[in-house]
């Protein structure tokens, strides 16, 4: 946590790091995956919630304004797959793994603040995968646009966001949510 809060922060342009070079410094260059954001701020926030780093939350904070304003699809529907460094869209693609990823941030960032913007941004995001990428086969699709083949992380990531989502607010159609993906689980993805 001291590690990529410094050192993995770009200070100049913001957001989280991609990746450290093998001497341990910042590769400044690399192209930065919005999947990457989110697991930071995660990782922050739940750091903040079990109160094991102290500057967790404003970390949590810092990474989850700038994932707000550079990944936002720019049709405003869903977040981009990936960012160059300076913080423009390097792929447009809205990949259903990477919005697990998203919806776990907001919602681990939301049962430390219970800040109503957050609430509202895991709304936007929830109708969006809704909208978009659900599947007619059950689950969802890999993103937008569609492609194969079908995996089971993002459906294994979306059941984790939505057991955070319910911890965090309390609101029984996250459970619910989890319990789709619970089913789904048992019935086409374990053997």
């Amino acid at each position: 946590l001291p590690l990529w809060s410094t050192t993995g922060w770009d200070r100049s342009r913001g957001g989280f790091v991609e990746r450290l070079r093998a001497d341990g410094s910042a590769d400044f260059e690399a192209p930065r995956r919005v999947l990457v954001q989110a697991r930071q701020i995660y990782s922050f926030a739940k750091a903040a919630q079990m109160e094991w780093f102290a500057d967790g939350k404003q970390i949590a904070l810092n990474g989850l304004d700038h994932m707000l304003a550079k990944s936002r699809s720019p049709d405003g529907r869903g977040y981009v797959h990936l960012l160059n460094p300076d913080g423009s869209v390097a792929d447009p693609r809205r990949d259903t793994y990477g919005h697990g990823f998203v919806l776990l941030a907001l919602a681990t960032v939301f049962a430390i603040t219970k800040d109503a913007q957050v609430r509202a941004e895991i709304d936007t995001a929830l109708g969006f995968l809704d909208s978009e990428l659900r599947s007619p086969h059950g689950g969802f699709v890999e993103g937008v646009p569609v492609s194969l083949p079908r995996r089971q992380n993002p459906q294994m990531h979306l059941f984790e966001a939505m057991i955070a989502a319910s911890d965090a607010t309390h609101d029984l159609v996250f459970q619910n949510r989890a319990g789709n993906f619970f089913s789904l689980f048992l019935a086409n993805l374990y053997d």
